[in-house]
């Protein structure tokens, strides 16, 4: 019960903690950039990585697999 207390309590500083920095951010103009918006960056599509991807993902499965029973 303990653990769920500080995970909560920790869960809840953490998250009101942005809203009391937004303010000083915004009233500064340090966070809002100035000038048009800048072009989106492109994502390339990347082969390796995706061969990797799957290769964890079936690692993943094999090892966890058999952990999981589904109804037959």
């Amino acid at each position: 019960m303990i653990l769920i207390l500080i995970s909560a309590a920790a869960s809840t500083f953490g998250g009101t903690s942005g809203l009391m920095w937004d303010t000083n951010w915004l009233r500064h103009g340090t966070m809002i950039p100035t000038g048009p918006p800048a072009e989106p960056m492109r994502i390339e599509r990347s082969w390796p990585f995706i061969v990797g991807a799957w290769a964890v993902a079936i690692a993943f499965i094999i090892v966890l697999g058999p952990g999981v029973r589904f109804a037959q």
